[in-house]
């Protein structure tokens, strides 16, 4: 199960407000998409863009998470291009470090 290996260590993430007012997030290097009703909810819906697009298997999903590189001092300054960082839980690296 080396799929995890597949899947980059940061990603570049493009977010901004749609038209309609919801908030869209772009993987400009992938071309793809997501959104949602409120920003909160954003973060949530780029792990679920990178893990569908990526295909990572589900047991793997419940141990590897994006997050911000650096957390916006302006949360609702959504209008960034920002970094998205793979976290590995230390189960998941000390299963794979062997």
């Amino acid at each position: 199960m080396e799929l995890h290996f597949k899947l980059p260590s940061k990603i570049k993430v493009r977010r901004f407000r749609g038209e309609s007012g919801v908030f869209i997030a772009e993987l400009p290097d992938f071309d793809v998409f997501t959104e949602a009703d409120n920003i909160w909810e954003l973060d949530a819906q780029i792990n679920d863009l990178i893990f569908t697009f990526f295909d990572t298997p589900e047991e793997l999903q419940k141990q590897i998470r994006y997050v911000q590189e650096e957390p916006s001092q302006k949360p609702l300054d959504i209008e960034k291009l920002l970094f998205f960082q793979k976290f590995i839980s230390s189960d998941l690296e000390q299963a794979y470090a062997k």
